[in-house]
């Protein structure tokens, strides 16, 4: 009797802790995107909307910025150069 009590208490706990299937693993997935959806759109509907600009006058205030210099640096430095042919023919 203990043998089969043994053995049924075996079966159960074997069961138990079983292996998640694939069917559980999608659910899992789904179920994880779908809250994420849910939370991001939240986020989103409690950012402030506004109107785009075409230029950035209506940030900056009257006289409050002044340019004294003008450099451009560039990190990368690409010279393609190709020597232009004197065509005779065409200056006739």
């Amino acid at each position: 009797m203990n043998s089969i009590i043994a053995f049924e208490a075996q079966r159960v706990i074997a069961t138990a802790v079983a292996f998640p299937t694939a069917k559980h693993i999608i659910i899992a997935v789904l179920g994880g995107l779908l809250i994420g959806w849910i939370v991001a759109a939240v986020m989103k509907g409690k950012l402030k909307s506004v109107e785009a600009q075409t230029n950035a006058a209506s940030y900056l205030k009257k006289d409050s910025f002044r340019v004294t210099q003008s450099n451009e640096r560039f990190l990368y430095r690409n010279v393609t150069k190709t020597k232009l042919q004197n065509d005779s023919s065409k200056n006739n």
